[in-house]
């Protein structure tokens, strides 16, 4: 089991949305994030009602499940990339086969994490994926002020 850093608060003021229509799954995932210090969090109970919460505002990561009613994660993952490509995402699955992941992420997804999952190693590719993008952004900035 992966156990992440101990965290506080966020790399930086971030917003997650956590996709699925399994309430359990989801209010698990809102919780132990809301314990390892991220504030903003966002719930969608499937595919439709999380793209109408990304077209409506910003979002530094989105957690999806892949199988959901009215809309997949896959096709879910597609469209948030129509809608503003660079937003990480995390599929989480119920297929056992490794092929779902390749898939996932020849598609735009940052990660994958099968199911049934631990919650340290979900949080801890969290805290990973926000970090990489923080020194993504924290780069842009300073290549736009050097320019």
């Amino acid at each position: 089991m992966k156990t992440p850093s101990t965290l506080q608060k966020s790399p930086y003021d971030c917003r997650i949305l956590i996709v699925d229509d399994f309430d359990l799954n989801r209010e698990m995932i809102v919780d132990a994030l809301h314990q390892s210090g991220y504030s903003s969090v966002e719930e969608a109970a499937d595919g439709r009602e999380a793209l109408e919460k990304f077209q409506s505002g910003h979002h530094d990561l989105v957690i999806t499940d892949v199988m959901m009613p009215h809309m997949d994660g896959m096709e879910l993952l597609d469209r948030l990339h129509e809608v503003r490509a660079g937003t990480p995402i995390i599929l989480v699955t119920g297929q056992p086969e490794v092929d779902a992941g390749v898939s996932a992420i020849k598609r735009g997804a940052v990660d994958y994490i099968r199911k049934p999952f631990d919650i340290g190693d979900l949080l801890y590719k969290v805290e990973v994926c926000l970090r990489e993008r923080q020194l993504l952004v924290e780069g842009e900035r300073q290549s736009a002020v050097a320019e």
